[in-house]
């Protein structure tokens, strides 16, 4: 990330040295927390040293990239959610769509709504289904108490329609989840189709926005559409367009009447999987 025109640059490893960082005297930050991938949420507390939430990565950036007059664009993802889907981890995945949820709030405290514009959307979806008739106040993690397959055996509220799990089914029969900890964190949701990793689905998923220019998000889209749409609402490539003359006033629903450029911020949150 960078802000301003500064040259003020740090190097970082680990989330004290992120939460230490001055922002004010930061102007680069290359953070490297782990030789791969971060830990997912729940799995956080078994590292050393402790790694960063998206929701402390979050709240950096914005520190740093608000200092800068003229507005910034701040993608943050939250790639985990997509890797426990894959694992058919449920729990592991819920867990971090969580965490990405604190980030979008942190982000929505910390900067108007006036002029930054906030987009949250998914590239695609998984697999994942919610089916049966589970118990009033059952876990979504559970069910196996309650819901019985025809072959006798129970099956949980939530289940994959491929995926590693498929192995647990022996010579032609799900597995007995009878007096299994089905709530643990690292544990397999059913799949039917055994593969190495599961795979995406193919139904529609959800945009969200709020700020100037959250009208041009309202139906159905193309996935392409998102990037012109805030190109256009950003005046990034082109200021012919009327909100983009700096003597032109415009009125954006609910705050007052405002100046170019309309959108001096840009922060899209992308969550790899949101279950409809």
């Amino acid at each position: 990330m960078a802000a301003g025109h500064g040259n003020r640059s740090r190097t970082i490893s680990t989330g004290a040295q992120l939460n230490a960082l001055n922002a004010s005297q930061t102007d680069f930050v290359l953070g490297l927390f782990a030789p791969s991938h971060l830990s997912f949420d729940l799995l956080r507390a078994n590292h050393t040293p402790k790694q960063p939430t998206i929701h402390e990565m979050t709240k950096k950036a914005i520190e740093i990239l608000q200092k800068n007059e003229d507005g910034f664009f701040l993608m943050i993802e939250g790639g985990r959610i997509d890797h426990g889907h894959h694992d058919n981890h449920a729990k592991l995945a819920f867990h971090d769509t969580v965490a990405f949820d604190a980030a979008v709030e942190v982000a929505l405290e910390m900067l108007p709504d006036n002029d930054t514009l906030f987009v949250v959307t998914s590239d695609h979806s998984h697999t994942i289904r919610i089916g049966g008739w589970p118990g009033r106040g059952e876990s979504i993690l559970k069910g196996q108490g309650v819901n019985m397959g025809s072959d006798g055996l129970p099956f949980l509220t939530l289940s994959y329609a491929n995926g590693p799990s498929a192995a647990n089914n022996a010579n032609g029969s799900r597995r007995n989840l009878t007096g299994l900890a089905t709530d643990v964190d690292v544990f397999q949701q059913d799949a039917l189709v055994p593969l190495k990793y599961e795979t995406h689905g193919g139904e529609d998923v959800a945009i969200y926005a709020k700020g100037p220019f959250a009208h041009l998000f309202h139906t159905l889209h193309e996935q392409h559409y998102i990037p012109v749409a805030i190109d256009y609402a950003a005046c990034y490539r082109s200021t012919a367009a009327q909100h983009c003359n700096k003597t032109t006033a415009i009125s954006a629903a609910p705050p007052a009447p405002m100046n170019w450029p309309s959108i001096i911020r840009v922060l899209v949150f992308c969550l790899v999987f949101i279950l409809l």
